[in-house]
């Protein structure tokens, strides 16, 4: 079978686009252009997501039979650049991760077996479902900076589009992906991002709901970080499957220590972290 011709079509079914040269010189300028659009746009310049997200683009690469076991969730407004990564990416590779055959049905035409090269990565407009405990995905919410109508986003677009688009770009990205050092990475340690605690809010239930209410109260009304408050039989149940236990507590001019539910700030951040979006303006 002849190897297709990609164009400007995303294709999970080939071999790679580009053959490896150990003497390949890699133009820089470029891979710079991509890489600068990846960190400062695709990852709003977080350094820890930024380089997650370049070495899952890297293992693909130099581990075609492994899979990946992460799904980076790309989520922006139009024209933002999502897709552009893709596309430059597809530039250089045919497909992701190679499991085996896949069996293809073309419309109209017999089906036949095709080598399946998927590695999933996904780019959405509008927010996804993630699952409290969810183990796979990476949840990245793009900087809308160069969206359409936004200031300087027509001059750049000028400025990188058509170079990036390139089989010179896609090479020489394709060449500095094989030759990235990710010999330290764990594809399983899932960067932690805001984004990802806020579809996580959006999926839980009313009694994680009530409590991240409760701890914005504590923060409004500026109480003490381990101040404790009490409860009675409202949401027990789903207190206690999160770690917030029955305690005994003596009523003021009564002898009586009737149990009640403990809440602190401290054990909601502690026991709900997973859901609590970090303030940025703290980490400046």
């Amino acid at each position: 079978m002849e190897p297709c011709d990609l164009g400007s079509v995303f294709n999970m079914f080939g071999q790679y686009q580009h053959k490896y040269d150990p003497s390949f010189v890699i133009n820089q300028r470029l891979v710079d252009m991509w890489v600068n659009h990846v960190k400062d746009f695709i990852c709003s310049g977080d350094a820890r997501l930024y380089e997650y997200l370049l070495n899952w683009l890297a293992h693909i690469l130099q581990h075609p039979g492994v899979k990946t076991q992460a799904v980076p969730l790309l989520k922006s407004k139009p024209g933002a650049g999502k897709n552009f990564l893709v596309n430059v990416f597809a530039r250089q590779d045919h497909g992701h991760d190679r499991r085996g055959d896949r069996r293809v049905q073309p419309q109209g035409q017999p089906d036949h077996e095709e080598q399946d090269f998927r590695g999933q990565a996904a780019t959405r407009a509008q927010s996804s479902i993630v699952e409290a405990h969810d183990r796979r995905y990476v949840c990245i919410e793009v900087s809308d900076k160069v969206c359409p109508g936004m200031p300087g986003a027509k001059e750049y677009w000028d400025r990188v589009y058509k170079p990036l688009l390139t089989m010179e770009a896609g090479a020489s990205i394709f060449h500095w992906l094989l030759r990235r050092d990710i010999t330290k990475f764990n594809i399983r340690n899932l960067p932690e991002t805001n984004y990802k605690k806020l579809l996580k809010c959006k999926q839980s239930n009313v009694g994680v709901r009530f409590l991240l209410n409760k701890r914005q109260q504590l923060i409004d009304a500026d109480t003490d970080f381990e101040q404790l408050y009490t409860n009675k039989d409202l949401y027990a149940e789903c207190s206690t499957a999160f770690g917030f236990p029955l305690k005994q507590k003596r009523i003021k001019g009564s002898d009586s220590k009737p149990r009640r539910r403990v809440l602190t700030r401290k054990l909601i951040e502690e026991n709900l972290s997973q859901y609590i979006v970090e303030d940025e303006d703290d980490d400046e």
